[in-house]
């Protein structure tokens, strides 16, 4: 690989997956508390039976919260998943046409391999340049568009971190 771009898109996936399915798990215990404490009001009055309701009608919403909000990096981190698949098969192609050219990828730059290679030529090496500028012109989008990809699953995965620390602030009152 170039170099040009890190990741791993079914390591990616699966975070993402995991974070949805606890999400979804968080959601079913919120539906089952709720129920409960809706219970429990029937049969309970007083002072303290309000509190203790308002406490867990806290629990429950903040709960919700924290579910949609796992569930919404869970699906950031899946499309990043598959962004990023795309984007490593694009740069295996890139890396394919460089090497049918004769030249390489390396560290973000297609180059002319190192050593003589062939007769001089101007047709041919002016040729040969030409292909690998084309085909850096190729690598420098799909970096730029992977750059542009991460930086909005970094803001995604950022804001995320915002609610959830709101959500324990929240609940540290």
């Amino acid at each position: 690989m170039t170099g040009a771009v890190h990741g791993d898109p079914a390591s990616c996936s699966q975070t993402g997956g995991a974070l949805r399915r606890l999400a979804s798990r968080i959601t079913a215990a919120t539906g089952r508390a709720e129920h409960a404490g809706a219970a429990l009001d029937e049969v309970w009055s007083g002072r303290v039976a309000r509190e203790i309701g308002q406490r867990q009608r806290l629990l429950v919403d903040t709960a919700r919260g924290v579910a949609a909000e796992l569930d919404r990096a869970g699906s950031a981190l899946q499309e990043h998943a598959t962004d990023l698949a795309e984007t490593l098969q694009e740069l295996r192609a890139i890396e394919e046409s460089a090497a049918a050219a004769g030249l390489r990828v390396v560290d973000g730059r297609v180059e002319l391999p190192w050593g003589v290679r062939g007769v001089a030529d101007e047709c041919a090496a002016a040729a040969r340049e030409s292909r690998r500028a084309d085909l850096q012109a190729q690598l420098d989008r799909v970096v730029m568009l992977h750059a542009r990809r991460r930086a909005r699953l970094c803001g995604s995965v950022e804001a995320a971190r915002a609610v959830l620390a709101e959500h324990a602030t929240g609940l540290q009152r």
